[in-house]
Formats: structure tokens, sequence, C-alpha cells
């Protein structure tokens, strides 16, 4: 992890068994999302589009505003849960292709440790199943 004088940024890495651009695609692309992530995804990926990740069973929105998108080398973006009061983080997500598989680095501004604690721990679990997802075969 990474300190700045405003906040503590929280860094993870994984490789995902799939080329860059279908990685990529599977942050940006909702219905490709919705099998990893949110239940429900409405996406606008292009530079200052919005994106809406909603979990309607726990009551959770979380919303932004894509600030850099580069497919398939680097997604960036805002992130804000309705729930929560605290101000809005940026996330900035590399993708690097390396014979079929893509090495994904995530930067998320976590403002503490606690923070940063909690983000690394669902990085970690959705990352998993990231790489479930692109690993299985295709449904029609």
């Amino acid at each position: 992890m990474a300190y700045t004088e405003e906040s503590l940024d929280m860094n993870i890495q994984t490789t995902v068994p799939a080329p860059a651009g279908e990685v990529f695609d599977h942050f940006v692309d909702a219905r490709r999302l919705q099998r990893w992530w949110p239940p429900e995804a409405v996406t606008d990926p292009v530079n200052g589009g919005e994106y809406t990740l909603t979990w309607a069973e726990r009551g959770w929105t979380l919303e932004g505003t894509y600030l850099e998108v580069d497919r398939p080398h680097v997604l960036s973006f805002t992130w804000s849960w309705r729930h929560d009061d605290l101000p809005p983080r940026t996330v900035r997500i590399e993708f690097a292709s390396e014979d079929n598989r893509t090495h994904v680095t995530i930067t998320h501004e976590a403002g503490d440790e606690a923070g940063a604690a909690s983000y690394r721990e669902g990085w970690e679990f959705f990352l998993g199943r990231l790489a479930e997802v692109v690993s299985a075969p295709t449904i029609p």
C-alpha cells in the first residue's frame, strides 16, 4: 500500500486467465459485470459517463463517473456509495496482457487503514469471482 498526504491507497494485483480486452469488458459491459459483481448494473463506459451498480437485497448502490476509459489498458472512475456519507473515492485499474492472461492492478483510494482493509477484502473476493467467470465455458 502507498501512503499520500490526503489519503491511503489500497493496491492489489491479480492475474486473470483471459486477454486484456475481455477482462476490461467485464468491468464496463453491464451484462458481463453482472456475472461476477452486482446483480444490477447500468454503465456508460466513456470518459465522463456514469455507472450505477445495485445490490437491491442489501440496500446498496454504488455509483460514479468514468474518468478514463482506455480499452484495454486503463479504467479509472469515481466510487461513491449512496448509503454512505464518505466523499467519493477514485479507483484506477490497469490491464496488461501476457500470453492470453491479463495482469490486473487496482489502486483504490481508501481514505484510511480501515477503508483500505475493507476495499482489499472486497476486491479479493470479487476478483476471484471474475477469474471463475472468464474461465467458465460461455453459455449462449
